[in-house]
């Protein structure tokens, strides 16, 4: 743990390597590396061995063996983009949360909060054959998009289809995104909603940029209340049949039940709904969010 801003404990830091204490682990670990004998390439090794420490409480170290490598998340760190916003969700989360949402080739994906479209760079790095549409409440004086789409053409990514301005709650914003797509439900809903932190800030900036009615609604009951209606309409804003699937983040507090900031079982079952998988992510002391999956029946 380590100290935040006020009484709050931020959990995880970053810190720089010690070759001190790896040297120290090493030596620890000899009577282990001794049966492999030989010499150690260290450009070019037949084998490669990793030693984590850091993972709990106490001096626990653990020894691993490198099987892979993960994907290449850097090149969409926010800090190597052109479109810049307050608080752009890192890659690797925007990776994590892709896979919760089983992209693949041709999978048409939303993300109705899109903000600087972090999801959608993301999905576009796992397939390029995917088809990718973001609404984004915020204006020009906001979100650039122009420097979002060129955040995908730097780097040889598949841009969205389209880029909407607008409420997601509006219901000619959806008929608009649906028609980029063939007028045909999505496959994944993939966002990370505003609850009120961003959006204040920016409302205390420039009261032009957001509508501050925005931060006291609940942006998944929003969703899962939409998904609902446009199903009742005829107009089904994501696949059903078990094909759909709504990925999304949920902040709660530690006095908070998270299941009480998620849909009721009725409203779920009105969008068709199930809740298939659930993850929780703690930021500080008083703070988690959860990372939680829908899917469509």
């Amino acid at each position: 743990k380590k100290k935040g801003g006020g009484d709050s404990k931020r959990f995880g830091y970053r810190t720089t390597r010690s070759v001190k204490k790896e040297r120290e682990a090493l030596a620890l670990l000899k009577d282990l590396f001794i049966p492999f004998g030989g010499n150690v390439d260290l450009k070019n090794p037949d084998v490669s061995i990793l030693l984590f420490e850091g993972l709990g409480d106490g001096d626990e170290k653990i020894l691993t063996r490198k099987v892979a490598d993960g994907p290449k998340v850097s090149i969409i760190n926010p800090n190597t983009r052109h479109c810049v916003t307050n608080t752009p969700l890192c890659p690797t989360t925007s990776y994590i949360m892709c896979n919760l949402g089983r992209i693949k080739s041709h999978s048409t994906i939303l993300d109705p909060y899109a903000g600087s479209c972090s999801l959608l760079l993301a999905s576009s790095l796992i397939e390029s054959e995917t088809t990718t549409v973001g609404i984004e409440i915020a204006n020009e004086n906001g979100i650039n998009r122009t420097s979002i789409m060129t955040d995908f053409y730097s780097r040889d990514l598949t841009p969205p289809k389209s880029l909407l301005c607008g409420d997601f709650r509006n219901e000619t914003i959806r008929d608009m995104a649906r028609e980029s797509i063939g007028n045909v439900p999505f496959d994944v809903i993939l966002t990370d909603p505003p609850y009120g932190i961003r959006e204040k800030q920016e409302w205390t900036l420039s009261s032009s940029n957001y509508p501050w009615s925005l931060c006291h609604t609940n942006p998944l009951l929003d969703i899962v209340k939409i998904v609902a209606m446009d199903l009742e309409r005829g107009k089904p804003l994501i696949c059903l049949n078990g094909g759909g699937r709504l990925v999304v983040f949920v902040p709660c507090t530690s006095q908070q039940n998270i299941y009480d900031l998620l849909p009721a079982r009725e409203q779920l079952s009105d969008a068709m709904l199930s809740l298939e998988v659930m993850v929780e992510q703690r930021l500080n002391d008083s703070l988690s969010r959860w990372l939680v999956v829908f899917e469509s029946k």
